[in-house]
């Protein structure tokens, strides 16, 4: 009976580093036989929310703008720092204080995270709607330097 190098046999301990290498030679191996074989997917990738619609459901619901853009942990900061911040300035502010100077603290945190929202909906959907050109190459069409290259070669 032939023993598998990947696999330990049936009556051996296996160690805790060797359980690692023994998961990472599978996993290798599964993803070279997928790299071996591997066509292009058919199907386009989806397409990311307009950033106007992002904002709009930050602006509503705290946090919701991140996990919308596939940042669920940082949408979950934002919601717990505007939470203890708002908490903080409450506490630390006296009665004759307005309700926007009592939750300064966690309105400020508030206004971040929909900027934070619409700015990374608005840098995925630009990566996603401008394809990927070749870099500009350093010499014209007749094969000389731009004169502007010349300078400083």
């Amino acid at each position: 009976m032939a023993i598998s190098p990947i696999m330990p046999h049936r009556g051996e301990r296996v160690g805790r580093g060797e359980k690692r290498l023994t998961q990472k030679r599978k996993n290798n191996a599964v993803s070279s036989k997928r790299r071996k074989g591997a066509e292009p997917s058919a199907v386009p990738p989806k397409p990311p929310l307009h950033p106007y619609l992002i904002m709009a459901v930050a602006a509503v619901l705290p946090g919701v703008g991140q996990v919308m853009n596939n940042q669920a942990n940082r949408g979950l900061l934002f919601v717990f720092t505007m939470i203890a911040l708002g908490y903080v300035t409450y506490h630390l502010s006296t009665p004759e204080i307005s309700l926007v100077g009592r939750y300064a603290g966690g309105l400020f945190i508030y206004a971040l995270s929909i900027m934070d929202a619409y700015k990374w909906a608005r840098v995925r959907w630009v990566i996603f709607h401008h394809p990927v050109s070749a870099a500009p190459s350093a010499t014209t069409a007749s094969g000389e330097m731009p004169a502007n290259k010349m300078e400083h070669s």
